[in-house]
This record gives structure tokens, sequence and C-alpha cells, in this order.
């Protein structure tokens, strides 16, 4: 997986005052070799042997070129590595249209670039357990399972990434594939852009000096692997939180507690979207609707250990609420309750 910089180069300009924010992703049909991005680095890292990164902001111009690039941010700070992603620009071009379809011309694209130690002798960190904000779709998984593979052969590989200073995986590489030459360390690549591990601003100095081992489990269809592990949750809402949902209906008619079944699909960022209500206990008195608001607040590793994504499945989700407040009492902000959970695939039955 290569790396993407840009510079400000003279090409033609295009107009972008009224071009809209690209939704899709941008694809880069032209990037230096690794050794070409190494050869622009500043002295100090050279001499340090440091990892960092930078984040751009350029024009796409006419025939896929980038000008009036920008640094947007870089790390770790004083080590000249906005400096040396622009240095690299000229040897870019941009296709001319993002994979949902948009034009990039006359748009403007963040455009990271990592500069990695380990590639001439540095040492970097595995991370042992990654949590990943956002993971392929179960839709991406099936669609990238091998072409000459025979339908229903189950496959697995292991590819090892680097991260650049926004948490997106780069320098991936193939470390195991079973069975062997049947495709499935080249199926599991084409997998590794979607995927962005929890991090927070202060981890920008430290992420490109760290690589994470990313399994990847195929099977077509990918439901009949069987079920699903359970769920690592992220965010939930704690138990006082969710008294905070309480129905009123409930609270009128002196119920102090009920049950709520939601049906949720998990999106690539491990959030809970589309919930729908399946069952609620007592009935007509809100707890369906209560349950819908806090799954809604709640958040899921979009990937799992062994390799299956979340992302694209739906989640069975009851959740109970109970009422130990007056029933007068102000409500609060919501700042988990208690909840059992089954996987579903979509159009699929329950796992």
């Amino acid at each position: 997986m290569g790396l993407v910089v840009a510079f400000a180069i003279a090409a033609a300009a295009v107009d972008a005052s009224a071009q809209a924010p690209l939704t899709g992703k941008v694809i880069f049909t032209r990037k230096p070799a690794g050794e070409e991005i190494s050869a622009k680095r500043s002295e100090r890292v050279v001499k340090e042997l440091v990892s960092g990164g930078a984040v751009l902001d350029c024009l796409v111009a006419a025939g896929g070129a980038l000008a009036d690039c920008k640094v947007a941010t870089e790390a770790p700070l004083d080590y000249g590595f906005g400096a040396s992603a622009l240095r690299l620009a000229d040897q870019y071009r941009v296709a001319s249209h993002t994979d949902a379809g948009e034009a990039t011309a006359g748009a403007r694209v963040r455009v990271p670039v990592t500069f990695n130690a380990a590639r001439v002798g540095g040492a970097m960190t595995l991370m042992a357990y990654p949590i990943w904000v956002r993971a392929p779709s179960l839709e991406q998984v099936e669609a990238a399972y091998p072409a000459a593979t025979a339908k229903g052969a189950t496959g697995k590989a292991v590819v090892r990434c680097a991260f650049d200073i926004e948490g997106r995986t780069t320098d991936c590489e193939v470390l195991s594939q079973t069975p062997a030459d049947r495709g499935f360390g080249a199926a599991a690549l084409k997998l590794v852009d979607d995927f962005v591990v929890l991090h927070t601003a202060d981890d920008a100095d430290v992420l490109p000096g760290v690589i994470a081992d990313i399994p990847v489990t195929f099977r077509k269809p990918e439901t009949s692997l069987g079920k699903m592990p359970e769920p690592q949750w992220l965010t939930e809402v704690s138990a006082a939180g969710a008294e905070d949902f309480f129905p009123i209906a409930a609270r009128e008619e002196a119920v102090d507690n009920g049950v709520g079944t939601v049906d949720c699909l998990v999106t690539r960022e491990g959030g809970m979207t589309d919930c729908r209500v399946t069952r609620e206990r007592p009935a007509d008195l809100g707890f369906g609707a209560a349950a819908v608001q806090v799954a809604e607040r709640m958040r899921i590793n979009a990937w799992s250990e062994t390799g299956r994504t979340f992302a694209g499945r739906r989640l069975t989700i009851p959740i109970r609420l109970r009422l130990t407040k007056p029933k007068d009492a102000p409500l609060r902000a919501p700042p988990t309750t208690s909840w059992g959970w089954s996987v579903q695939d979509v159009g699929g039955g329950r796992r």
C-alpha cells in the first residue's frame, strides 16, 4: 500500500470556489516508491531515525495533478515532516473520479503521508489489541473474496500495517495466508485502506512508529462462517444515564422498569443506526422508543479479533431501563444499562 502526498506544483489551476466536498475515496494513480519517500526526510529525521508524518490540503488540478498544497498538520513538530511531504507531490496523480463516481478536478483533498523509520532500520512498536473505529463492511469483505477461488472455501490472511498520523493504515504487507497461493493475502490487502485505529490527538507523535497485525477471515457467503464472537463495546450508556431516557408515559403510570428490544444495523464506525423496535415490555409505554435512543449512543469495535467485521450486520439488543428517581425529578443530559445481544447478518438468519 503506498503513501499519499501532494505539493503545490505548476499545473493548470481549477476554480474550486463552488466545488462541494468529496464524499468518496480519492484514488491515486501514481505514487513514489518507499525509498523515494525516505530520501525526502530532513537531516534531523535521518540522524535520529524518527517516524512521523503530515497531512496536506491540496487542490486537484486538471489532469490529476495537485496544486496549492498546504500543510494541514504534522507530527512530531520541529522535524520538517510537512516540508518533506510537500517536496514529494510532483510524483503523484489523482484519478478523475472517486470510488463514488465524483469528479475530482477542482476539489480540495486531505492527503496523509507517513515517513516510516522502519524502512531504514528504525524500531517499531507492535499494537497488541487494536481498537478499530472504522472497518470494512460485510459487503466489502465478500466483494474482496478471490474470484478464482471456489465459492464456499474458507481462507485466512494476516496483514501487518503501519499508521499515518490520522490513524489510517499504511505500508501494509501480507504476513501469512491459508491456504497458500489461493489469493487470500491479496484479497486482504484490498481491504486495508478502510481501517482506522482508535487514537487521540496526542497519539499523532507516536502513531507513525506503531504497527498492527490485522487478521481477515474469508468465506463466500461470509455468513456461512457461523456465529459471530461477542462484540467489544466501546461506548455504552451507564445505568444512571439510561434512566434519563426513561419514558414519561411509564412514569405517569407508576411503572418503574421495562425492556425495549431493538434491532440495529452496525455502521463501519461501529455505531448503531436504523434501529427498529422488535419488542417492548410492558407494551405501549415507550420502552421501545427509549431503547432506540440508548442504542444509538452505543458503539462497538467494528472488527473482531477473529478477523470478521460487524459492519453491515444487525445486532439485536434488549435494553432494560429502571427508574430509581422520583418521577418528577428533572432529567439530565445522558452521560450500561443491562443489555443482551445477538448478531444478525443483513438478509440472513440470526446468529
